[in-house]
């Protein structure tokens, strides 16, 4: 079984799934399942996609935006990075399985140095 996830980061449903010239697009909808993905809160690209990735909320990541308090004070604040997010992925769930998985494009901050590597070999 092959599964793809095409997520498309602030992209309006209404626009891509209605637009008929973008044939490859309406040939995955046609044969496949698609719908809307509601958010998380916040609705913010770094925890809305580590979320999807791991199944759990901002609140279990502690990652809430693209900075974070770095301590438990209003003062310290850090830029999230590879090493913000603790929870396993679905990528680690698969490589744990000795299964297969390529991503293109996903937000870089918590991937597996083996599929890192064989996305970015340099």
């Amino acid at each position: 079984m092959k599964i793809c996830i095409l997520g498309l980061d602030c992209a309006a449903p209404e626009v891509i799934f209605g637009d008929e010239r973008l044939v490859n697009i309406r040939r995955l909808m046609d044969t496949g399942v698609y719908g809307r993905l509601q958010s998380v809160i916040p609705p913010i690209t770094v925890p809305a996609w580590m979320c999807m990735s791991t199944s759990q909320d901002p609140g279990s990541l502690g990652v809430y935006g693209f900075r974070n308090r770095s301590d438990h004070s209003y003062d310290k604040l850090a830029f999230a990075n590879s090493t913000s997010i603790k929870a396993l992925a679905m990528w680690d769930q698969l490589a744990r399985e000795g299964k297969k998985a390529v991503f293109l494009r996903l937000i870089r901050l918590r991937m597996t140095s083996h599929i890192r590597q064989r996305l970015n070999p340099s």
